[in-house]
């Protein structure tokens, strides 16, 4: 990521007193943009990472348990469902940990991916209060 723009706000009337939603662009150093968008206030649980290309679309919806394609040139989506539970992933994400601690696997991510991502949350947070793009 090279720069971010963000807005971070409390919109909702919900008894909390953080920020419960959260609009971030992205700008990576390739010029390619990713956008995010996140609440804590929305009353169905969904969620979907959607990767957008001239060639065509992928799509993990959370909810359905499925990735869709979408091809350009066949003008066609393909459906591909999970056959694991949602869960699965969370005790996977577990079980890597624990092998991690006893030594036998190498983190799928490390601390210096943990920095990244809390320099860029930091750098949104700090857009939506100057309003303006913030460098990484």
């Amino acid at each position: 990521a090279a720069e971010v723009f963000g807005v971070v706000d409390r919109i909702s009337t919900l008894e909390s007193d953080t920020d419960d939603v959260c609009e971030v662009i992205v700008r990576f150093q390739s010029g390619t943009l990713g956008n995010l968008h996140m609440s804590l206030f929305t009353p169905v649980m969904h969620g979907q990472f959607e990767f957008t290309g001239e060639r065509g679309i992928i799509r993990w919806d959370r909810p359905l348990n499925q990735i869709s394609v979408f091809d350009t040139a066949a003008n066609r989506w393909e459906v591909y469902p999970f056959s694991c539970q949602l869960n699965d992933m969370y005790v996977d994400e577990a079980r890597h940990f624990v092998d991690c601690v006893r030594g036998a696997a190498a983190p799928a991510c490390d601390g210096w991916d943990g920095l990244k991502t809390l320099q860029l949350c930091l750098a949104a947070v700090r857009s939506s209060q100057e309003r303006r793009w913030v460098r990484l």
